[in-house]
């Protein structure tokens, strides 16, 4: 994929390109995929996915988990695969999680959402919707497919919020 850039030089398609075009993929394919009401209101309020992406990416999402539930996100990713593929859709499953927090919000609510992920009541749950997500074929649909959000959170974040949910 990165060598399909014209007239790039070698210092071009080091780790800083990879990171962006990774984290540019998951929002524009991976997100546009699963979600495409999120994936346009992101791209409505200009979030561009390397404000956030990078570093839930370059950390493996150790700034957005409390210790416990980071320990179980890495032996998950580890122990799934060398390539850790599982990355991209535990991505596109935190983005899930609070979608209709983010699709109710303003720019500065979203990005303060992103930037500041919300504690999650289970993370065996948003792991288990990324493997979903990743292979629905082969891994059972979660039981609560549909995350409840954790309004008061929310509301106490000053982000203006509906109170359905998807």
């Amino acid at each position: 994929m990165l060598t399909s850039m014209p007239f790039a030089r070698p210092q071009d398609l080091g780790p800083s390109v990879a990171i962006v075009t990774k984290v540019n993929r998951i929002q524009d394919q991976l997100v546009k995929k699963h979600d495409v009401e999120l994936h346009m209101h992101v791209n409505r309020l200009e979030i561009a996915p390397q404000i956030y992406g990078i570093r839930w990416v370059r950390l493996l999402f150790g700034r957005e988990f409390p210790l416990q539930d980071l320990l179980v996100v890495w032996d998950a990713l580890f122990a799934d695969s060398i390539t850790l593929d599982l990355v991209d859709y535990v991505f596109v499953a935190m983005l899930l999680y609070i979608r209709d927090a983010l699709i109710a919000s303003n720019f500065q609510t979203c990005l303060g959402l992103l930037m500041h992920y919300p504690p999650i009541g289970d993370i065996h749950t948003l792991l288990h919707k990324a493997l979903f997500l990743r292979d629905p074929k082969n891994n059972p649909r979660p039981a609560n497919y549909q995350f409840q959000q954790n309004l008061d959170y929310y509301k106490t974040r000053g982000a203006d919020l509906v109170n359905s949910t998807r």
